[in-house]
């Protein structure tokens, strides 16, 4: 329930609430399927957006939000695909978000290397196309991933890397108890 709700924080401030590309109809379902999925109503954005998707199959944002419900459902296969098909129709500089996801999504599933490897491509996307809302989730979950990896040192480097940047106070505890984290994996490690 709570990856739920922080999926519905981040969707809103994903700019999702902004219509898809022209097609006037497609936005108007799209608003309604946003309304579905901050609702709970899955089932609905499921048949909204593939709607959208049989009218307009060139579009990211529709296959992402029907990824975001079939997970929310437990249906995996579904979501995997969907997530993959955002990510090949997203241009370049909105793919970052969709690798973001689809790494979260990994990890849900403590499938962490494939997190790490999507992870990573979003932060190799960031140096070419700066998303400031995305850089620190992204170095977060990579962190964290890293983690349940065992990955201690990489783990340790990436929240570094993040606190030799002078973030908020906020940022910083997040970023300092990561870190402990990966200090004590690393000290569990070596006895």
């Amino acid at each position: 329930m709570r990856k739920t709700l922080l999926a519905v924080a981040i969707l809103a401030t994903l700019g999702c609430g902004t219509p898809p590309e022209k097609s006037v109809a497609a936005g108007t379902e799209y608003a309604e399927a946003e309304e579905a999925y901050r609702k709970g109503d899955y089932a609905r954005v499921v048949t909204l957006t593939s709607a959208i998707v049989g009218e307009r199959p060139e579009m990211a944002k529709p296959f992402f939000l029907r990824a975001k419900a079939y997970q929310a459902q437990g249906e995996w296969e579904r979501a995997e695909a969907d997530f993959t098909k955002a990510i090949e129709t997203a241009p370049d500089r909105t793919r970052t978000i969709y690798l973001f996801w689809r790494g979260l999504y990994f990890s849900d599933r403590e499938l962490h290397e494939k997190a790490l490897f999507d992870l990573n491509r979003a932060r190799e996307l960031q140096l070419r196309f700066p998303s400031p809302r995305y850089y620190l989730e992204i170095h977060r979950a990579t962190a964290t991933a890293r983690i349940a990896l065992g990955q201690f040192g990489a783990a340790r480097e990436g929240c570094d890397f993040i606190l030799a940047k002078d973030p908020d106070e906020r940022t910083r505890r997040e970023f300092e108890a990561l870190k402990l984290e990966a200090i004590r994996g690393m000290r569990d490690a070596a006895r």
